[in-house]
């Protein structure tokens, strides 16, 4: 249904923020939405954020899933691939101080693809900690070729949420070239 500019509801998105534990998926979720970095969080469960932006001039009800941490394979794999079919776009964040977390940004993207039946959902890789150059073990143009290779955005400076917006901002354009509001 297409409606007039005056009339038309509120774009609605479903963002979901997938990688490791402690990659510091809900210190950026925090962030994005008050703007506030607080220290200490709750890792044990999955949250689901609600707020509204205005993206590309285009007011937009936004909900964030901060997922937990979970594996691609075995019993935890259905439970991340229902937290796939929710969301519309993705942040998949690593810590450039854990290898491992960066190593699994391939197999989540993977999954997404694979999930979405489709290779054009709207997804950032986020490298997070990058402020923590003495513990770094991921160099930036490792993350670069990365992204280079899944043909996905990257944004290495997460104080400025770059990554964020840009997957807000491609839902918005996504869902504007379908004319889709709730």
């Amino acid at each position: 249904m297409i409606m007039s500019e005056s009339v038309r509801k509120m774009l609605r998105a479903k963002l979901v923020v997938l990688g490791r534990d402690n990659c510091g998926k809900t210190a950026l979720c925090v962030r994005f939405i008050t703007r506030r970095f607080i220290g200490e969080y709750e890792h044990k469960r999955e949250v689901t954020y609600r707020c509204q932006k205005i993206v590309d001039k285009e007011a937009i009800e936004l909900e964030i899933l901060d997922t937990v941490n979970k594996e691609c394979v075995g019993p935890a794999a259905s439970s991340l691939e229902s937290s796939i079919k929710w969301g519309d776009g993705f942040l998949i964040m690593y810590s450039v101080t854990d290898r491992s977390s960066f190593e699994a940004v391939s197999r989540l993207k993977r999954l997404i693809d694979h999930v979405k039946e489709t290779l054009g959902i709207p997804a950032v890789i986020v490298a997070n900690k990058c402020d923590m150059e003495n513990g770094r073990v991921v160099r930036t143009d490792e993350g670069q070729a990365l992204a280079s290779d899944l043909r996905q955005i990257y944004d290495d400076e997460i104080r400025s949420l770059c990554g964020a917006l840009a997957v807000v901002s491609l839902l918005v354009q996504t869902k504007n070239s379908r004319h889709y509001y709730d």
